[in-house]
């Protein structure tokens, strides 16, 4: 292993893969690092019995970018895909996304003006207009035909709590459709990859000759992980960082202090789970180093100040937001104490924070 890498890739996923891939070919040298004993990340794939199967749940690819949908067509072949789900309520079946196929179905209304009266109509009947939960601000968007046909089970079921007892923020809005399209994405290119997503990310790792691959598998146990959802638990991955300190040749001394969040966490298998999940607790770590440093978000293309811990997210619809305010696409922490002019680069997903 080298000394030295010009970037460094936290996971090798789809992102990390293509980032991996761009870099090299630009003849920088990459040092990649991954959990798990294999790449891909959530969108992994295996084939078994000659179908291919999602590991991690369905993913599609979608863009509308004619420049991104050349680039992927390099490294693998697809196949046109519309994702069109049904939502089955009582042995009934409506289209989702909530369009005038699933108003039809709910109503009769043939028109998207009959719809829109439909749903005002509905609306007024139940005049909410201080929404104190989630059930009360959903009935106020779409009213409670909607609410308690195609909201309401769904919702209960991935937050493992009654919409009642909800609170309203985690419903901003219910896009409504007024068009016969049952297509899930509105993007140009709706597609799956021939032979799965992880043929496209061998494809793109093969040749790699500047990237190297750390196994820090043997760090890792269930304890590292979430029961209510796939994210780390920063409080137990000492071992991790010191491997990869290590790998950089630097060496993790500064202590820290493990701090409680006072919210259960409900993560993303509470909705998943055929049983009701009892929910996580989330801790994080405190001390002077991190007290001391700045972060700064350029999410929006200009600087603004960030948060190392985002304690208003942490006390919103997914507390997990907290660490680092969630998947902001660019941040930049800076050490006022570092004894070096070094700086570390690191590409992360939205797993990352």
């Amino acid at each position: 292993m080298k000394s030295h890498y010009d970037f460094l890739i936290v996971g090798a996923g789809l992102s990390g893969a293509v980032l991996a891939r761009q870099l090299s070919d630009a003849g920088r040298s990459v040092l990649v690092v991954e959990q798990k004993d294999r790449i891909g990340g959530q969108v992994a794939t295996s084939l078994r019995e000659g179908i291919v199967v999602h590991d991690y749940g369905p993913h599609i690819f979608h863009t509308s970018m004619e420049e991104v949908w050349k680039y992927v067509n390099r490294y693998a072949s697809f196949y046109s895909f519309i994702n069109a789900p049904l939502a089955c309520y009582k042995g009934e079946l409506y289209h989702m996304p909530f369009n005038m196929n699933t108003f039809y179905a709910l109503w009769g209304t043939k028109t998207g003006e009959e719809a829109r009266k439909k749903i005002e109509e509905e609306k007024a009947k139940e005049n909410v207009t201080s929404p104190s939960n989630l059930e009360e601000q959903a009935i106020a968007l779409v009213g409670r035909t909607i609410y308690e046909k195609l909201v309401k089970g769904y919702t209960e079921k991935q937050w493992g709590r009654p919409c009642n007892e909800l609170s309203p923020s985690i419903i901003k809005r219910l896009p409504l459709r007024f068009t016969y399209n049952n297509n899930y994405f509105t993007d140009t290119y709706s597609a799956e990859v021939k032979g799965g997503f992880s043929v496209l990310v061998e494809n793109l790792r093969e040749k790699l000759d500047f990237a190297e691959y750390i196994d820090i598998f043997g760090d890792l146990s269930l304890e590292s992980f979430y029961k209510t959802d796939q994210h780390w638990r920063q409080e137990t991955l000492s071992g991790v960082a010191r491997t990869l300190a290590g790998a950089m040749g630097a060496e993790i001394t500064m202590d820290f202090t493990v701090q409680e969040l006072s919210v259960p966490f409900y993560g993303a298998y509470c909705g998943q789970a055929a049983l009701r999940m009892q929910p996580d607790t989330l801790y994080y770590l405190t001390g002077d180093l991190l007290d001391e440093c700045t972060v700064t978000s350029f999410n929006t293309g200009l600087p603004t100040a960030s948060f190392m811990y985002d304690m208003e997210k942490a006390y919103g619809k997914d507390p997990y937001e907290m660490f680092l305010s969630g998947s902001d696409a660019l941040l930049t922490i800076e050490n006022p104490n570092a004894a070096t002019e070094k700086e570390l680069v690191v590409f992360r997903d939205s797993f990352g924070s």
